[in-house]
């Protein structure tokens, strides 16, 4: 039986996680660690196939524990989750020898569409047309001008504020 480790600090987080892959994948044995030591403890026992680890994992150095369990266990596939998918976070896990570092926010996103996805052909009845489910002319055009000036502004700020911190921290700088 294939196995697995979510360590995450966020219990709703890792409940979450463990509830989707358990979803999707009904055959692997699942178990979860709510910090480093309980992620090294559970290792041992456990002996996963695979490790999901959070890069802020609490009580521990999420990069030290990806090197502790490569250095062990080499077969092992470790998958790092960050919050920002920095180049420098990237670059950090593959020298520590993660196998994978994914966008956590993105991991969200794909399962949340999967969800639509499936939900959508329930969520207009066959016998409405899009055009009689949608709101009316007046709202969405407010709506469309809305979203012509806040997103831009919004987009600005973002792209300007990660160019005034880019470059300003080190490797030697993380968690």
């Amino acid at each position: 039986m294939f196995r697995a480790i979510i360590a995450e600090g966020t219990p709703v987080f890792r409940r979450v996680l463990i509830n989707i892959f358990h979803s999707r994948f009904p055959s692997v044995e699942w178990a979860e660690a709510a910090n480093g030591k309980d992620a090294i403890g559970l290792i041992e026992t456990f002996l996963p196939d695979l490790i999901l680890v959070d890069i802020k994992l609490p009580g521990g150095n999420a990069l030290e524990l990806t090197r502790m369990i490569k250095m062990h266990h080499p077969k092992v596939v470790v998958i790092i989750l960050g919050s920002y998918d920095f180049p420098e976070y990237r670059d950090m896990a593959n020298l520590k020898g993660a196998d994978y570092f994914i966008y956590s926010i993105g991991l969200f996103l794909s399962a949340y569409l999967g969800l639509i996805t499936s939900l959508y052909p329930y969520a207009i009845p066959p016998t409405v047309t899009l055009e009689q489910a949608a709101a009316q002319r007046e709202t969405l055009f407010f709506t469309l001008w809305g979203v012509v000036i806040v997103l831009p502004l919004v987009a600005g700020y973002i792209i300007y504020s990660y160019s005034v911190f880019r470059g300003k921290v080190s490797h030697e700088e993380y968690y």
